[in-house]
């Protein structure tokens, strides 16, 4: 019985397109990220020639109001951002991936985020198929990169984090509770301690007194 090897999925159009290579070149066997591709899954693509810095959602998304906070919204924020390529949503939705050029995690110590290089114990990013842009499962909020231009910029990248620290500590400050304005004067309470015990066993309450400071 003879064995066929199914090579359709090595020649899909989108497994081979510009992006697809790009993100391939220096994996030593592409072939098995093309299966899963071709399955609609994420494959893990090593970092050798990019980094992946992860932000929160939150850290993303920002003030964005509800009903904006979705995946055009978020598109749009990120390229007003100067954001246009790179950006991964995992299925879980709760940080976002942007793939920045080597080096970047070397000095990167922004709070709250994470940015893996090489050396990380996890040192690949689960990359969706190339042309998947939608849910389900994870995607490309904004297309894979063709070339070494095309990675986010770091500078960008950490604009944005500090804009939404900024924003964040701007809420706080609003939030804070202040003590309500009393009208009219305070009226003087006696301070007041337990007696003893009744007849029927009730405590009977005594005002304090005073006694003389010694130091007088």
């Amino acid at each position: 019985m003879t064995n066929y090897i199914d090579l359709t999925c090595y020649t899909q159009p989108s497994l081979t397109s510009a992006a697809a290579r790009w993100l391939l070149r220096r994996e030593t066997s592409p072939w098995h990220a093309q299966e899963y591709w071709a399955r609609g899954a994420s494959a893990g693509i090593g970092l050798q020639h990019f980094e992946a810095a992860y932000l929160p959602a939150d850290t993303v998304e920002g003030k964005m109001a509800s009903s904006v906070r979705d995946c055009d919204g978020v598109e749009a924020h990120l390229r007003a951002a100067g954001l246009t390529h790179g950006v991964i949503v995992p299925k879980s939705r709760l940080h976002y991936v942007m793939l920045v050029p080597p080096g970047t995690a070397d000095t990167w110590a922004e709070p709250r985020t994470e940015c893996r290089s090489r050396r990380h114990h996890a040192g690949y990013v689960a990359a969706p198929p190339p042309a998947h842009r939608s849910q389900p499962g994870a995607y490309w909020l904004l297309p894979p990169p063709e070339a070494d231009e095309d990675l986010c910029d770091p500078a960008a990248v950490r604009a944005l984090i500090r804009q939404a620290a900024r924003e964040r500590a701007s809420s706080r400050r609003g939030s804070v509770c202040r003590p309500m304005a009393v009208r009219g004067p305070v009226p003087r309470q006696e301070p007041t301690c337990l007696g003893p015990r009744g007849a029927r066993g009730r405590l009977h309450r005594t005002p304090l007194r005073r006694r003389p400071s010694p130091c007088r």
